[in-house]
């Protein structure tokens, strides 16, 4: 019966199907592995009872977003820009995470449109968040770290190929972050050099992974994870 339903995806009367959350769910598996989740699926494979929508690489658009307002238990949400380029508005962005409280892993791949103001909210609303992967938010920069650092407590990280420099990485770690961060990544971060690293490393002491492969701007790097390595801190690191 559901790999019927599977089928038809794309029939305009999909999106008025009504489903019990069980059959939902299991909806949800069978078609989220296959990147099939659209506009028109969402509102009928998500529900107020959902915990995860993983929809990084699905065909997601603004209007499409509109059905996850009611699914305010959602802990883990991922989103990606489409690979036609497509992206979300700030507007929409705003809009979705209104509604959410309970977030404790999210990740945002390759969306502009994730700024100072998206971040605050998220930040502000969903005080149990300790994973965060903004990978390709190329308007990610200083202030939206300077934003985590003051409401986050993240364990992990990931910033890559986006604007931030090592002001921005001084200011994470001022806040609670530096008691709680195990994971960094800012693989492709151009702006980021020593200073950064330093504070974060001397900051930090429960950093155990620090990935930072494609910055130039390191003079002394050896040094900073010499230190590290006599107090056995990293137990994984990438840079070249």
């Amino acid at each position: 019966c559901l790999d019927a339903l599977a089928a038809c995806t794309e029939a305009e009367w999909f999106q008025d199907v009504w489903l019990p959350r069980e059959l939902a769910d299991r909806l949800y598996v069978k078609l989220q592995k296959r990147h099939l989740i659209n506009d028109r699926v969402l509102p009928v494979v998500l529900h107020a009872g959902s915990l995860v929508a993983d929809l990084a690489g699905c065909p997601i658009t603004d209007s499409g977003l509109i059905s996850l307002r009611p699914c305010m238990k959602i802990k883990k949400l991922t989103l990606s820009s489409t690979a036609s380029g497509r992206s979300f508005s700030e507007k929409s962005l705003l809009e979705c995470f209104e509604g959410f409280h309970e977030l404790e892993w999210l990740e945002l791949v390759g969306i502009s449109s994730v700024s100072p103001s998206v971040l605050r909210l998220i930040a502000e609303r969903n005080e149990r968040l300790t994973v965060l992967k903004l990978k390709e938010c190329e308007n990610v920069d200083d202030s939206c770290l300077e934003v985590l650092g003051h409401h986050c407590r993240l364990l992990s990280v990931d910033l890559s190929s986006t604007q931030i420099t090592s002001l921005g990485v001084a200011a994470l770690v001022k806040g609670a972050c530096k008691l709680t961060l195990k994971e960094f990544i800012a693989d492709g971060c151009m702006k980021l050099d020593d200073y950064g690293v330093n504070k974060l490393v001397f900051s930090c002491l429960k950093l155990r992974i620090l990935s930072l492969e494609g910055c130039s701007r390191f003079i002394d790097l050896e040094a900073v994870l010499g230190q590290m390595h006599r107090r056995s801190q990293l137990s994984w690191f990438i840079s070249c």
